[in-house]
């Protein structure tokens, strides 16, 4: 064989190889990609059960002071009271003076 036709076929298993490597990093990447697009969709519904719950205690938190405004016996409130801060804060029992 001449040198020169070695040369060509060396020249054709590197471009094998650099095809192959190429190939088997498109499959990660696609496997990748799939992974990331499973974990966004379980991510999304987590977050659907956490806005769910969110409300939830916001609701909750609504009746406790409710509750509490009940069992005070006073007829207003001081916008600070206590009992009146939900649902920003957990409501507690009246500190109106």
């Amino acid at each position: 064989m001449s040198d020169d036709l070695i040369e060509r076929l060396a020249g054709l298993g590197e471009s094998m190889t650099t095809l192959k490597l190429i190939g088997d990093l498109q499959d990660r990447i696609e496997a990748q990609a799939a992974e990331l697009e499973d974990q966004s969709k379980q991510i999304a519904s987590q977050m659907n059960v956490i806005y769910d719950i969110s409300a939830e205690v916001q609701n909750l938190r609504e009746l406790l002071a409710a509750a509490y405004i009940e069992l005070s016996g006073k007829d207003g409130h001081a916008s600070d009271c206590a009992t009146s801060n939900a649902p920003a804060m957990t409501p507690g029992r009246c500190d109106c003076d």
